[in-house]
């Protein structure tokens, strides 16, 4: 009886715009007056035909659910068959089908004046009513979802049209009020990226030092590859450019160290691909490793999903600790090889048929070989070698076997790694910090926005 009177409510007939439950459930309230977006967005829906300049090239744009507007890809007019939308700096777009995952922003100076797919809807917003970067943030802020959502129609794929959008209502303090939000917000998100920043510069550091404390040169500096790379014939080891590019570069494994080099296979005992079977509703007895678990400070054992197998199978494919699990086959080049090191036994969590577990003898520490497969030098050597099919990129045991790893005594390697786990320690701090931070933030804009916290003044 309780949980029925939590789904009832009445409404009066007066206040029902749409026939749509959702709608009353989303309702928000604060101290400052709602605006509907009717009143301060206009769409931009003239489109130009490209294809009338066919040899000239264009710069298309695209949204992404998490970094905004970005320059998608360049294309001369004759390969494009439709008329295209002109997205002006400031202008926004969004993907009406992902907008309640985020997929919105706001087009930056640098790439205004390009152009956005026909199916993207583009529209401006009048700054003497709400500034646009804060319009931004109340669309993709989690508190506001519920309200965008119960906008969306549609009966398979949720749909937000521009009329739809038109009908949402936003908080809206006053213009003053209103930077003064934007200021604490863009102070908030340099502290963020400062301390990401100071993270990837450790991150590099720990990779230099690895170089140093192995006697390995590091490899040259990223850039642009070569259109043109004279070879003698005997250099030809395949016939392939971009391991020959890569060999060039000093990105084919481990070649010099003041340490012996040895393929990897000196130090394994077993390898053992993943097991595939499908996710089902939990919660189950067993769990399995999603790929985002595969994390540079070890193995996230949170990162799985349900599933049912037998005592068996779960004896089999169980993760424990000193495990290696190496990525064996994705669909993105990029995370070829990623790689984890198991921190503890974990008798229900298996891992996937996209990894490939390891296990090293005693003369080798596991996190020293993950450390080295993660160096640029590392994951080239496994990209170079990995095979495409269908969209997928794999590597094999082979791979992993035949992979060159300098190897100083065990003595070496625990100082080696002391000063990595020292490191790792100090991105973790970084991490946690933005972290908590974002957190704080976030619920401090809608403090503000709704008005139950005043913005700090400018």
């Amino acid at each position: 009886m309780t949980a029925a009177a939590q789904n009832a409510f009445a409404v009066w007939f007066a206040a029902v715009r749409r026939w749509d439950v959702k709608g009353f459930t989303s309702h928000l309230s604060g101290r400052f007056p709602f605006l509907s977006l009717k009143d301060c967005i206009r769409e931009r829906s003239e489109r130009v035909n490209l294809f009338e300049f066919p040899d000239t090239t264009f710069r298309i744009l695209g949204v992404s659910n998490d970094g905004g507007i970005f320059h998608a890809y360049d294309t001369q007019g004759s390969k494009i068959h439709q008329p295209y939308k002109k997205a002006e700096p400031n202008d926004f777009f969004y993907n009406p089908y992902r907008v309640n995952v985020g997929s919105i922003g706001i087009v930056p100076t640098e790439l205004g004046g390009n152009y956005a797919s026909p199916a993207y809807v583009v529209f401006s917003v009048d700054h003497t009513k709400i500034l646009p970067e804060l319009l931004a943030i109340i669309l993709k802020a989690p508190w506001f979802n519920p309200t965008l959502r119960a906008a969306t129609a549609g009966s398979v794929r949720q749909n937000l049209t521009f009329e739809l959008l038109q009908t949402l209502e936003v908080p809206v303090p006053p213009l003053a009020t209103q930077r003064a939000i934007l200021a604490e917000w863009r102070k908030s998100q340099a502290a963020i990226a400062a301390s990401e920043e100071r993270a990837r510069r450790i991150e590099a550091e720990i990779e230099r030092g690895l170089y140093a404390a192995l006697g390995a040169p590091e490899p040259e500096a990223g850039g642009g590859r070569e259109r043109c790379m004279p070879l003698c014939w005997s250099e030809l080891e395949r016939w392939s450019f971009n391991y020959l590019w890569r060999t060039r570069k000093g990105l084919l494994g481990f070649q010099r160290s003041r340490y012996p080099i040895a393929p990897l296979s000196q130090c394994i005992t077993d390898t053992r691909n993943g097991f595939c079977i499908k996710p089902v509703p939990g919660p189950t007895p067993q769990k399995m490793l999603k790929l985002n678990a595969l994390m540079p400070e070890g193995l996230d054992l949170t990162a799985t999903k349900y599933i049912r197998v037998s005592d068996k199978t779960a004896t089999v494919f169980h993760v424990r600790a000193g495990d290696l699990l190496i990525c064996r086959s994705v669909g993105s080049y990029d995370h070829i090889a990623k790689c984890a090191v198991v921190k503890e036994d974990a008798p229900e969590v298996l891992y996937p048929d996209i990894m490939i577990r390891v296990r090293l003898s005693d003369t080798v520490l596991p996190e020293y070989v993950r450390e080295l497969i993660q160096t640029r030098v590392g994951r080239s050597f496994f990209q170079s070698n990995a095979r495409t099919a269908v969209g997928m990129w794999k590597i094999g045991a082979e791979d992993i076997r035949s992979f060159p790893l300098p190897l100083p005594p065990l003595a070496v390697q625990r100082r080696i790694m002391r000063k990595v786990a020292a490191a790792r320690a100090r991105i973790a701090r970084e991490r946690e910090a933005a972290r908590a931070l974002s957190i704080r933030i976030a619920t401090d804009m809608e403090a503000y926005l709704l008005g139950t916290k005043d913005a700090p003044p400018r």
